[in-house]
């Protein structure tokens, strides 16, 4: 991905211009920590959500996508039961909008 990108950029610079190994690879991303591969599941289970939608939280956000589901709200049908969508096609949700304001 474009992060994997530029960091091999960085680290190629900065191990040509200084005598310190660069150390981009053992520096966790905002979200990084706490994330796994089946946070999308969880996400689903837990907050009962659509799998889009969760996919699109857990990619987005990592381990922060707990973060923005605890501020969705009932979208009021029986499945999805939470994350009320912006626009019906796209996975991106009320939620975000307020988690992006208060951070």
């Amino acid at each position: 991905g474009k992060w994997t990108t530029w960091r091999e950029m960085a680290e190629d610079v900065v191990n040509r211009v200084t005598d310190k190994p660069c150390v981009t690879e053992e520096i966790k991303l905002l979200g990084g920590e706490g994330y796994s591969r089946n946070m999308p599941i969880r996400l689903t289970q837990k907050h009962s959500m659509s799998v889009e939608v969760a996919e699109h939280l857990s990619h987005t956000y990592g381990a922060r996508a707990w973060d923005v589901c605890e501020l969705s709200r009932p979208t009021g049908l029986t499945w999805p039961k939470f994350g009320v969508p912006l626009s019906p096609q796209y996975p991106y949700i009320e939620a975000e909008v307020v988690y992006a304001c208060r951070e």
